[in-house]
């Protein structure tokens, strides 16, 4: 599964319109309140066009995720398309989503620490030739 973002506009114009005009094979939602925040996410499998699974080898699926809700006392709502070269459920789409996050948080959180520079706002960086 591979996050689909505006740098990629034909497939995700193609995310965007298919999400409206198709059913879906899968659709699941979840809520939680976890770590002083209420999320509803929305998953939903679609299945990828003919015609851009023969322009992208082994092109199967595209997933919609949406999630809305409170954090940190501010309401926030956002969309994400994913390509997939499976056909999964919405439960193990999301399921797959969710552990991606972990991954990229704990990375971020290790390099914040490891390399405490990062969050210093009066770093200049200068190269010397």
């Amino acid at each position: 599964m591979i996050g689909l973002k505006e740098n990629q506009p034909t497939l995700y114009k193609m995310a965007q319109t298919q999400s409206h005009k198709q059913e879906p094979l899968s659709s699941t939602t979840t809520e939680d309140d976890t770590h002083d925040r209420s999320v509803k996410r929305c998953c939903q499998v679609f299945a990828a066009p003919e015609k851009l699974q023969s322009q992208w080898a082994g092109l199967k699926t595209f997933v919609q995720v949406e999630r809305s809700g409170i954090r940190d006392g501010q309401s926030f709502q956002e969309r994400q398309f994913y390509i997939c070269s499976q056909i999964m459920s919405a439960q193990d789409a999301l399921t797959d989503t969710q552990k991606h996050w972990g991954i990229e948080n704990r990375l971020h959180w290790v390099r914040d620490v490891t390399f405490p520079f990062r969050l210093s706002t009066t770093t200049r960086w200068q190269c010397t030739s």
